[in-house]
């Protein structure tokens, strides 16, 4: 199997000595992989050639493999604080004495001035004609070295956050760490010498007078009386098959209880919620290039759960098309981009049935002290059925919108259609009438005026102007277009005078009243808006009373009166243009019927219009965006509302 957290350089350095292992049936980097501690495999000439993620975090720092000889580290010493020489370090004592290296404790200082005391075992392996051809060098038992003190059982002591202290075999104490200083109150200097019965509840000792490992609890009190509970491992300490004491390792039984209780509540609520949300989770080791996958995430990818993968493994098994921005994305989380986040939704191409599939990939880059990337923390998501649901709206939504625009276009047609029919008909239509009226004319000037067929005459010819009036209104009714693509600045109030003007005779015959505000401008056609002004003015001066009185009040319309009406856009500002006439008003069932076509007023002593007048006056305002309605005004008479944009 290839181990994937070699790189290729190591690779392409090391191109013999991998033949030299690729013919043993020992998978050696998987082995490595296996073990908990640091450990690294070196040739016989000294140079680390394999190594697994744990040598790499003691390092600091990734091997390299023609430069990296016996150990990772900028210096090495020996216990008592000297420079370590070549031939001491355990490998080349190994390969030159041909021999395993136990236990051989040395320091080693990183390229951060930082030293670190370890314990290394060596053993030489072997090819299949018994030959060595590299040795084996596992490191255990590390620790951090405090400047200037070298002595390895002070280091262990003093280096770690549990109570330790030593007894001779009649009970009395030989050393007492910082933890137990901490823990009981007393110095060093108070308690060697003393019996350990001292810390006991009661002067009640629970040792036991074997040599065995002992596992054991106890209630123990410190120097200001207190009574703590403690969990204890007491081990025998021997040398050449004599023993020569104790050491008692000692935790709060209350602190660790707690703690642990408190990780399985929390490991089970996150095993809980993933489980149910069905997430794969995954963390990338920056400094190895190890990615470790859980369960859900390995079943997402297909991989094999005992196959080792790396990021070259991850990038391989995304879409082609996508891996470029997945890379991208990684790179920018990885300089500290948004913060480390990472949010991509890609497709990848399982492994084991290259099957296509999409997920959706959630992580945080997290740095160590010294603002590095250290490790990639992150959930992986099948989303597949989701995306293959959004693509299949997205085709539906696709095919309606073709579906859509075609139909729009046949509307679009039909309606063009429409108009030109109606402006043919209305040609085709004014020229008979046109005749007609010339016909009835010629037909009353040459008729005697006391003949009995002078009123018929005169009737036909109000017929044909009603009729003539009717056509010229359908085709001012077809030629208004239902919206705006050319808008420009209108003043309504020059629009609102030309209409007056234009009914100046209506106006002076019945001595009608006009009061009127001041308009403002805004944006539209001005022919438009003077056939709005011009039918709605028309329509109050056909029904006001005696004498006529017709009002124009115009003012913009607050929020809440705008909320009132949802027919108007909720973004945009509107004037309200209110006319009143002092008429009879309308049925309040008809308010919205008289904007249809055709639609006629049926009031006694009012001649009958053409019914599209309003009807002319609703395209206009809709055409602009507005809203128009009619109602009975308080004071009486009929009250129309036109709702424009405003500028």
């Amino acid at each position: 199997m290839k181990n994937l957290l070699i790189n290729e350089p190591q690779l392409t350095a090391g191109l013999s000595f991998e033949s030299t292992l690729q013919v043993h049936d020992v998978d050696y980097r998987a082995l490595l992989e296996a073990f908990p501690a640091a450990a690294y495999i070196c040739d016989t000439e000294g140079f680390i050639r394999v190594w697994n993620r744990h040598a790499v975090h003691l390092f600091g720092r990734v091997p390299f493999p023609d430069l990296d000889k016996w150990c990772v580290c900028r210096r090495a010493f020996s216990t008592s604080g000297k420079p370590l020489e070549e031939a001491a370090f355990p490998v080349a004592y190994t390969l030159a004495h041909q021999q395993p290296c136990t236990g051989k404790a040395i320091i080693l200082e990183k390229n951060d001035g930082s030293k670190r005391m370890v314990q290394m075992n060596t053993s030489l392996l072997y090819n299949k004609v018994h030959q060595p051809f590299a040795v084996l060098c596992v490191v255990g038992q590390p620790g951090v070295v405090q400047p200037g003190n070298h002595d390895l059982p002070a280091a262990v002591l003093n280096s770690t956050s549990e109570v330790i202290i030593t007894v001779s075999n009649d009970h009395s104490i030989t050393s007492w760490n910082k933890a137990a200083e901490q823990l009981f109150g007393y110095m060093p200097a108070e308690t060697t010498g003393k019996h350990i019965s001292m810390i006991f509840l009661n002067g009640d000792m629970p040792l036991s007078a074997s040599g065995e490992h002992t596992r054991l609890s106890a209630h123990c009190q410190t120097k200001d009386q207190r009574i703590v509970d403690m969990d204890i491992s007491l081990s025998p300490i021997t040398m050449a098959g004599e023993k020569l004491g104790y050491v008692l390792v000692a935790r709060n039984a209350a602190v660790a209880n707690k703690l642990q209780q408190l990780s399985r509540e929390g490991e089970e609520r996150i095993r809980q919620a993933v489980a149910a949300s069905n997430l794969g989770l995954c963390e990338l080791d920056v400094l190895t290039d190890y990615l470790k996958l859980s369960a859900i995430s390995r079943n997402i990818f297909g991989l094999p759960s005992a196959m080792p993968v790396n990021m070259h493994v991850f990038y391989s098994r995304i879409h082609p098309a996508d891996v470029n921005m997945v890379r991208e994305q990684m790179n920018m989380a990885l300089k500290g981009i948004n913060d480390g986040y990472l949010k991509a939704e890609f497709r990848i191409i399982r492994y084991d049935d290259d099957s296509l599939r999409w997920i959706s990939f959630r992580a945080k880059v997290y740095s160590n002290d010294h603002h590095q990337p250290e490790r990639v923390v992150g959930t992986i998501a099948d989303i597949t059925e989701t995306q293959t649901l959004l693509e299949e709206l997205e085709q539906a939504a696709s095919r309606k919108t073709i579906a859509l625009q075609r139909s729009m276009a046949q509307l679009e047609r039909s309606n063009k259609e429409l108009q030109d029919f109606a402006h043919m008909t209305s040609h085709d239509l004014q020229v008979p009438l046109k005749n007609l009226a010339l016909y009835a004319e010629i037909a009353c000037t040459n008729t005697d005026p006391g003949s009995p067929a002078l009123p018929w005459l005169n009737k036909m010819l109000h017929t044909i102007s009603r009729m003539n009036s009717l056509v010229e209104d359908v085709l001012e009714y077809c030629s208004l277009t239902n919206a705006i693509t050319s808008p420009e600045t209108v003043d309504l109030a020059v629009v609102l005078k030309e209409v007056l003007d234009d009914y100046l005779p209506l106006i002076a015959a019945r001595e009608a009243i006009i009061e009127q505000d001041v308009l403002p401008c805004i944006k539209g056609v001005k022919v438009q808006l003077y056939r709005l002004f011009h039918n709605a003015i028309g329509n109050a001066l056909k029904f006001a009373g005696q004498p006529p009185l017709v009002r124009v009040h115009c003012n913009a319309l607050s929020r809440a009166e705008q909320q009132l009406l949802p027919e108007l856009h909720a973004d945009h500002k509107y004037l309200r243009i209110r006319i009143n006439d002092n008429g009879p008003g309308i049925d309040k069932h008809l308010s919205e019927r008289i904007f249809d076509i055709f639609h006629k007023g049926s009031h006694a002593g009012y001649s009958a219009g053409t019914g599209i007048g309003l009807a002319i006056c609703r395209k206009a305002v809709q055409a602009h965006g507005g809203l128009i309605t009619a109602c009975n005004a308080p004071e009486g008479g009929m009250q129309i509302d036109i709702y424009l944009p405003a500028t």
